[in-house]
């Protein structure tokens, strides 16, 4: 009788198997997702065809071909793009000295204050020889040199956010069109 059980034992456990097995999906296969070169929560500036000006925020995530970002203004809104409406992404590298634009605005403050500062100065004091002058227009090319060097060496301490552009997922799109007849799209994602 004993091994009459284990054979009915061994068939009812085999039946069992098949349909558990049969219920099982196959894996899924893995699909392309489109993915931003950003770490999530990053400063970014992106432009878009459908904004006015660029926007101000943090990167959230990727979902499908659309890039989620929270606005980084008073507001903060939740903002997302599709792929093809986003026209630029910029990635904040931090504040940083030496900035072209403070030291420019700093030297063409400088230029005319140390040409003016210097003029006047001539201008206000004589030399102890009274057959002699000063050379104004040369005072005041000095003083030109010296505020504008001073005016570089201000505006190289000014700390000013600096961008990186991102680079975007590449598209290809070709789109023939014939006049009266039929249109054709084909679109490649890279």
């Amino acid at each position: 009788m004993r091994p009459l059980a284990i054979v009915s034992v061994a068939s009812l456990l085999a039946v069992l198997a098949v349909p558990a097995h049969a219920q099982q999906t196959p894996p899924a296969t893995p699909r392309t997702a489109t993915v931003l070169p950003i770490v999530p929560g990053a400063r970014v500036k992106i432009s878009a065809s459908t904004l006015v000006s660029p926007l101000l925020a943090n990167y959230l995530e990727m979902k499908g071909d659309t890039a989620v970002f929270i606005e980084a203004a008073a507001g903060r809104g939740i903002w997302t793009f599709t792929l093809d409406q986003i026209t630029r992404i910029e990635q904040s590298q931090g504040e940083k000295r030496y900035n072209s634009g403070p030291m420019l605005k700093g030297a063409l403050i400088g230029i005319p204050a140390g040409a003016l500062a210097f003029w006047g100065t001539t201008g206000m004091f004589h030399p102890s020889d009274s057959t002699t002058r000063f050379n104004r227009g040369a005072t005041a090319a000095i003083g030109a040199l010296v505020g504008g060097a001073v005016g570089v060496i201000v505006g190289s301490r000014i700390n000013q956010e600096r961008w990186m552009a991102v680079p975007l997922p590449h598209r290809v799109s070709f789109n023939p069109f014939r006049r009266g007849g039929m249109d054709l799209g084909v679109g490649f994602t890279f």
